[in-house]
C-alpha cells in the first residue's frame, strides 16, 4: 500500500481505540491488578473491580459490532491480534484464567495489554512521521465520493497485458453506471494506486457510487446464495443418498439462476435511467454485461467498497439538502454491508472481457452493440 494509504487505515484505527479510550482502560486495568497483586486490602479490590468493568465495557462496545471497513482495515495492516472481533472473547479468556490460575492469569493478560500498548503507540508515532513530513491521508474531504478497488493479482496473473485488460474493464464497468444514472462521464480520475495487490481509488460523483455499491451488493448476494447451494450438493454426493441425475440437474438451475439474477441487478441498475427509450434498451444490454462482468471478478477476490463524506449542512438546509445528506448517509450504510465472500473450490463463472478495443468517442457509451 502506498503511504496516504497506510495513514487513512493508521487514522481510522487510532480513531476507533480513541472512540472508548480502549488502550487506555486497558493499562488503568492492568495497574490495578498489579497493585492488588502487591497487597490486596478493600480499596485494591474496588479500583480493580472498577477498572476491570471499565476495561470489558470498552473493549465490548469497540470490539463487539465491528462493520465490514472496519474488518479490512484491521487485515490490510494485520491488525487481528489487538484490534480483532475476537478481542472481547480473547479478554474474557484471559479474566477466566485469572480465577483458575491468578498468576498465570495476570503475566498473560498484562503481557497482551504491553504489547497492544506497543502496537497503539507504534501507530501513533507513524501518524507523528507522516505529519513530519507531510504526507496526506487519503481520507475525503467533505463532499467527496470515490470507489476504492481491489484487483487480486489472480485476475491478471502478474502480467502488465492482463493488468491491462482489467482496468479497461473496471474503466467501461464505470462508464456505465455513470451514463445509467444520467451523468455523462468524462475521464475517470485515478486518485490513488497501492500495491501488493493493487488498489485504487477512483473519483465517481455520489450517485455513481451509490449505484456501484448496490449492484457490489447485489453480487455479493447472488454469490453467497450460490456457494450455500453448492455446499449443498457437495454434502449431498458425498453422502451418496441422492441420485447424481438430480444433483447435476440442481446444479444447472444454479447456473441459471444466476443469469436471472444478473439480469434482476441489470434491470434495478438501470431503472434511474431517464434518456431516449431506445438509448434505454441498449444501456440495460451494456449493463447485464457490466454486471456480470463485475459479478466474475467479485467471486476471484475483486472487491470495489464506495466511500464519501458529506459536505458540511448548510444554513436553512432545503430539500435537495435533505436529499443530498440522505444520500450520502446510505452510502456509508452500503459501505458498511459489504462482505465479500471467501471462494473455496473452482470459480462458478467463466472469467469474460468485453471484445471492443479503445475508448469510447464522446465521452459516453457509443451507441452500437459492443460495451461502452
Amino acid at each position: 500500500m502506498n503511504a496516504s494509504h497506510l495513514r487513512g487505515i493508521v487514522n481510522r484505527l487510532l480513531d476507533l481505540d480513541a472512540s472508548q479510550q480502549v488502550q487506555t482502560r486497558l493499562n488503568h486495568f492492568d495497574a490495578a491488578l498489579s497493585a492488588n497483586a502487591s497487597g490486596s486490602n478493600p480499596q485494591t479490590q474496588n479500583a480493580l473491580a472498577s477498572a476491570q468493568a471499565a476495561a470489558i465495557s470498552a473493549v465490548n462496545a469497540t470490539f463487539s459490532s465491528l462493520t465490514p471497513q472496519q474488518k479490512r482495515d484491521i487485515a490490510e495492516l494485520n491488525a487481528e491480534q489487538y484490534f480483532s472481533e475476537f478481542l472481547p472473547n480473547e479478554v474474557a479468556e484471559w479474566l477466566r484464567q485469572l480465577q483458575v490460575a491468578p498468576n498465570v492469569g495476570r503475566t498473560g493478560l498484562h503481557n497482551f495489554i504491553v504489547g497492544r500498548q506497543s502496537f497503539v503507540a507504534g501507530m501513533a508515532a507513524t501518524r507523528e512521521a507522516f505529519d513530519r513530513f507531510g504526507i496526506p491521508s487519503d481520507d475525503l474531504e467533505p463532499g467527496q465520493s470515490e470507489i476504492e478497488v481491489t484487483l487480486p493479482r489472480s485476475l491478471f496473473e502478474n502480467n502488465l497485458h492482463g493488468l491491462q485488460r482489467e482496468l479497461e474493464v473496471l474503466n467501461k464497468i464505470i462508464r456505465v453506471f455513470y451514463e445509467i444514472n444520467n451523468v455523462t462521464p468524462g475521464p475517470i480520475e485515478v486518485k490513488n494506486i497501492s500495491t501488493t495487490d493493487p488498489v485504487l481509488t477512483v473519483a465517481v460523483v455520489a450517485n455513481v457510487a451509490m449505484a456501484i455499491g448496490n449492484a457490489v451488493k447485489f453480487c455479493i448476494d447472488i454469490l453467497n446464495g450460490a456457494y450455500s447451494l453448492r455446499k449443498a450438493m457437495k454434502d449431498a454426493r458425498k453422502s451418496g443418498m441422492v441420485e447424481e441425475k438430480l444433483i447435476v440437474q440442481i446444479e444447472v438451475t444454479i447456473h441459471n439462476g444466476i443469469d436471472g439474477k444478473i439480469k434482476e441487478a441489470a434491470e434495478q441498475a438501470v431503472a434511474n435511467y431517464s434518456g431516449d427509450v431506445g438509448r434505454r434498451n441498449e444501456l440495460e444490454m451494456y449493463t447485464n454485461r457490466a454486471v456480470k462482468m463485475l459479478l466474475e471478478r467479485i467471486e476471484r477476490g475483486m472487491q470495489i467498497v464506495p466511500r464519501a463524506l458529506p459536505p458540511p449542512p448548510e444554513p436553512d438546509e432545503d430539500m435537495d439538502g435533505e436529499a443530498r445528506n440522505k444520500m450520502f448517509a446510505e452510502l456509508a450504510s452500503i459501505a458498511n454491508s459489504l462482505e465479500f465472500p471467501q471462494v473455496e473450490g473452482d470459480p462458478l463463472l467463466q472469467l469474460t472481457h468485453d471484445q471492443e478495443e479503445g475508448q469510447p468517442s464522446g465521452g459516453i457509451a457509443p451507441k452500437s452493440q459492443s460495451m461502452p
